[in-house]
């Protein structure tokens, strides 16, 4: 049940089209909001971080045209040593449901051009 709160989350977020126009005390409270009516903690510095690491993989993606998830990982660790395997494939994950990337072989990432 806890994933599908952060998925309707995640949705929401994205498609506020009031989100960019809001400053960050405003936003911190729509968290704050949130987490009181969904029951988990997720906060302003998770969203940024996962967005940042979400247009990292966007890019590398792009500048290769076609990589191995292996090099992918081995890429974003040079940036950040600490970098967790499980968001990493969490954010994988999310890119190739949302339709941005696509898998043409096992275990190689392409980018669709979206």
């Amino acid at each position: 049940m806890k994933k599908n709160y952060k998925k309707a989350f995640d949705v929401l977020l994205r498609n506020h089209y009031l989100w960019k126009d809001r400053t960050d005390e405003e936003k911190a409270e729509i968290f704050k909001t949130l987490n009181e009516v969904a029951g988990f903690s997720y906060d302003l510095k998770d969203y940024q971080t996962n967005q940042s690491l979400r247009n990292q993989i966007i890019d590398l993606i792009k500048e290769k045209d076609i990589i191995s998830i292996e090099d992918l990982k081995i890429k974003l660790r040079e940036k950040d040593p600490y970098l967790s395997e499980d968001i990493f494939l969490i954010e994988v994950k999310r890119l190739l449901e949302d339709g941005y990337i696509f898998e043409p072989k096992v275990n190689f990432l392409r980018w669709l051009g979206i």
